[in-house]
């Protein structure tokens, strides 16, 4: 019901809203003569507010609705996308090193091929799609993006290559730990 009262679509969602509290309303108690008119005045009131209403305190008017509809308090909601926020970045720290150690470069035909899909999923010709996007960002997406295929494609699966790959790190503890020994002294 939330998104049909918030959403603008083609839903007539002042019918569906009416009937839906009127439902819920006489289960529980008896309505009174003039319910409807009751109702019109609270809508017409709340689209006068609304009217009224900045864009960002409509805005801030949603984004409570939103949290009420995930029954979250904003500080609660601000400590899960905080967590997940760290993850992303760590996640695109170390992308960003796989790409350089492995020195992932990007052709000039990837990126063209990646707005032409941005074009298309937008309905737009390419050349307007290339005209108005920066491609840094592109290309840094692309180079995480080939950098990601990489780490899945030599991730370890058996047991065999998980001992291998065990001592390998091992051994390479073990270097760091030597070397870090000469360098103390």
């Amino acid at each position: 019901m939330l998104q049909t009262a918030s959403a603008e679509h083609e839903l007539d969602w002042k019918e569906y809203f009416r009937s839906q509290i009127k439902d819920m309303a006489e289960r529980y108690h008896d309505l009174p003569a003039d319910y409807d008119a009751q109702l019109d005045t609270i809508l017409a009131n709340r689209d006068k507010a609304k009217a009224s209403q900045s864009p960002e305190e409509r805005t801030e008017e949603l984004f409570k609705a939103y949290l009420g509809s995930l029954e979250l308090t904003e500080e609660q909601w601000r400590n899960q996308r905080q967590l997940q926020a760290a993850r992303d970045v760590c996640l695109d720290l170390l992308l960003d090193a796989v790409a350089a150690e492995k020195e992932i470069e990007i052709a000039p035909e990837e990126v063209r091929q990646f707005i032409e899909d941005i074009a298309a999923q937008a309905g737009m010709e390419p050349e307007e799609a290339e005209a108005n996007i920066n491609k840094d960002p592109l290309i840094w997406k692309l180079k995480r993006d080939k950098a990601l295929a990489l780490v899945l494609n030599s991730a370890v699966t058996d047991e065999e290559g998980k001992k291998k790959l065990d001592a390998a790190r091992a051994e390479a503890k073990a270097k760091a730990a030597a070397e870090a020994v000469v360098k103390e002294q």
